[in-house]
């Protein structure tokens, strides 16, 4: 049975390219984002290169960023070093060294067609999102041919915090500074008018709310 969205983060101690680690104490009271990437490869390249670009977007969500992926320390290092030939950010991202795939199992990270073969599976590049209680909060898997939308990851997560914030439901396409779904099931109308001012709209079967972006969970435009 996999991991499920509202499953406790499995706990693990490893080595990483800043050093040894407790998961759970690592996670403290912020956010996580660990990425499981397949062994070195140019479409994991790019998105290393990038999200080391955005590291100041996740820390003033107060998200920390980690990658696993199967290989030593020694073989992470090189690839930091090709990484850091590509961006002119020195790269901080720390790598968990899992050779032996132990905890890309934990995580059933791994390519489930093979597992029973005589092949050696591979990782499967999924992005778990994990906040402070240590819950697992979303879950992304990706082909190795495709690489993922850090818009999208950072959409999700000022999501996910607004709705912990807000008591509110996040539609289609929501983003910081649209409207939000009122969730019948923490308030009626009329607690909904209350709590924002009088300012709700029926559509259907729900109500909707505008909320400015400086009152959602995602950081105050500059």
């Amino acid at each position: 049975m996999g991991l499920r969205i509202g499953d406790t983060a499995p706990n693990f101690d490893a080595e990483t390219t800043n050093g040894p680690i407790n998961f759970h104490t690592f996670i403290g009271d912020r956010w996580v984002l660990l990425f499981a990437q397949p062994n070195q490869n140019p479409v994991s390249t790019t998105e290393l290169t990038v999200y080391q670009t955005l590291v100041p977007e996740f820390d003033s969500r107060d998200v920390k960023l980690v990658v696993l992926a199967p290989n030593t320390i020694d073989a992470h290092r090189a690839w930091v070093e090709e990484i850091q030939g590509i961006t002119p950010k020195e790269f901080i991202i720390p790598f968990i060294a899992d050779p032996e795939k132990k905890i890309a199992h934990k995580y059933d990270m791994v390519d489930r067609n093979i597992v029973n073969t005589g092949e050696v599976p591979q990782s499967i590049r999924d992005i778990f999102i994990i906040d402070n209680h240590k819950k697992i909060r979303l879950i992304f898997s990706y082909p190795p041919t495709v690489g993922s939308s850090t818009d999208e990851i950072l959409r999700v997560i000022d999501a996910l915090k607004t709705s912990d914030k807000l008591g509110v439901l996040t539609g289609v396409n929501w983003y910081p500074g649209a409207n939000v779904i009122v969730d019948p099931a923490k308030r009626n109308l009329e607690e909904a008018q209350e709590a924002f001012n009088g300012e709700v709209q029926a559509v259907a079967d729900f109500v909707i709310a505008p909320v400015s972006v400086e009152d959602t969970a995602a950081p105050n435009p500059a």
